[in-house]
């Protein structure tokens, strides 16, 4: 009866275990403004809908963002690179990517193409951005 006590104390402890997320984006072409990250729950509308974003100043080569206390499932990725700094993307002119570094030929990707887990420990992904000009 003493096991059990403390294998219950685990699962507990197991199940309000989070993540952190790093999103590397590589082949950022220039230090203008920022790269917006936007992180979708599986059930979310990707890659229109997500409750998360994220932004960091642009760096030139590699810029890197995180999101902290994710609970374990399906995520995807989509970025942009806000070189104008409106907060917006504006297609053609701004590079964009996506996790799984997903196809986008024929536009946006579907969560299922760009999807990934998340467990109860640290994950990185890379993201390469794409230029369409």
């Amino acid at each position: 009866m003493t096991t059990a006590v403390p294998a219950i104390a685990a699962s507990a402890v197991a199940s309000n275990a989070t993540a952190t997320l790093t999103v590397t984006v590589v082949g950022v072409r220039n230090a203008k403004g920022q790269v917006v990250v936007t992180l979708c729950r599986a059930g979310e509308e990707f890659p229109g809908g997500c409750s998360m974003r994220r932004q960091s100043p642009a760096t030139q080569g590699r810029t890197t963002v995180a999101f902290s206390s994710l609970p374990p499932g399906n995520y995807a990725v989509a970025l942009f690179h806000d070189e104008d700094g409106d907060g917006k993307l504006t297609f053609i002119k701004e590079g964009i990517g996506f996790s799984n570094d997903a196809n986008v030929a024929y536009g946006a990707p579907k969560f299922s193409l760009s999807s990934f887990a998340v467990a109860n420990r640290p994950k990185t992904i890379t993201v390469n951005i794409k230029y369409l000009s």
